[in-house]
């Protein structure tokens, strides 16, 4: 809601992917989860009060920009399709809906009322969800976090990061809301996040450019989207049992992961040098974004 209000569009909020993805698989514990998030924190707030991040912005090239673009619509694309797959019909559902928005004019709604059905049918799977206040999260316990396992999460994340939600979240928001967003700028905000966020008991957070596709695709022009999507966690925090969350078909929302993969892959079209955007698209997807992102940028001064 905070950023809604500073920068007026809907400036997304989203995990760190890389360490979520480790403490999902089961990689880091919470205490590393929150010592690197803390360590992130600091070093983001660091490099973007240095300007070094619109450096590497020069350095690397805007093909290589839309290339990691790519690579987060691919990856999108990868994770509607598994999604889809894992419920054939309820994606058949979420298809349905959609492609009867799209006919009717009304596809921004499409992810609203997709949403609302999914609702729908955890509630008549799990039944009514009670109302219940979440207590305090617990304080992180930091005296066990540094590892080696969380300096390998730091670093995973760091290249990811800086590629994908400070430089290309700084280019689309300039291609979609003509805005001047450094991603300096980015980069200090999402120090802030982490260094306010994790002591609170919260997960380490970033921008993303996936996030501020998804928002655009589906209507959202201003940062009012923030400020009603914040109310609306609030009030779903009230009713976000374990069970109910669990009993939410996520298959339906593969179908709108997918639309936003598509829109995301559109910075293929604006690239100067859509070879170079293509391959550090189908390294990044296939191998590891950041090792796209430093092959490309390599590629590129070599051209150049």
């Amino acid at each position: 809601m905070l950023w809604g209000v500073i920068y007026g569009i809907p400036l997304s909020v989203e995990p760190m992917k890389a360490l979520a993805g480790l403490a999902i698989a089961g990689s880091v514990s919470y205490s590393e989860l929150a010592v690197a998030g803390m360590v992130l924190g600091i070093v983001l707030i660091a490099l973007g009060a240095s300007g070094v991040v619109t450096a590497i912005e020069r350095w690397i090239g805007r093909p290589v920009v839309r290339g990691v673009q790519l690579a987060v619509a691919l990856l999108l694309l990868e994770t509607s399709v598994s999604l889809a797959l894992d419920g054939p019909l309820l994606a058949g559902v979420g298809i349905v809906i959609t492609v009867a928005l799209f006919a009717l004019g009304y596809y921004k709604a499409s992810a609203g009322v997709v949403f609302a059905v999914g609702g729908a049918i955890a509630i008549s799977t799990a039944g009514p969800p009670a109302v219940s206040v979440p207590g305090l999260p617990p304080t992180p316990p930091f005296g066990t976090g540094l590892t080696l396992s969380t300096l390998d999460g730091i670093v995973a994340q760091l290249a990811v990061t800086l590629g994908n939600a400070a430089i290309a979240t700084s280019l689309l928001i300039a291609d979609l809301f003509d805005q001047d967003v450094s991603a300096d700028r980015l980069t200090r905000n999402m120090g802030l996040m982490n260094l306010t966020a994790i002591p609170l008991g919260g997960i380490p957070m970033c921008h993303g450019c996936d996030g501020v596709a998804a928002a655009h695709t589906f209507g959202a022009r201003t940062g009012g989207a923030n400020i009603i999507q914040g109310l609306g966690f609030i009030i779903v925090a009230l009713f976000a049992s374990v069970t109910f969350v669990t009993a939410f078909p996520l298959p339906i929302l593969g179908i709108l992961l997918g639309i936003v993969a598509l829109e995301l892959s559109r910075a293929t079209h604006e690239s100067n040098s859509p070879w170079l955007t293509v391959g550090v698209g189908v390294v990044g997807a296939t191998v590891n974004v950041a090792l796209g992102l430093i092959a490309g940028a390599f590629v590129y001064r070599w051209l150049r």
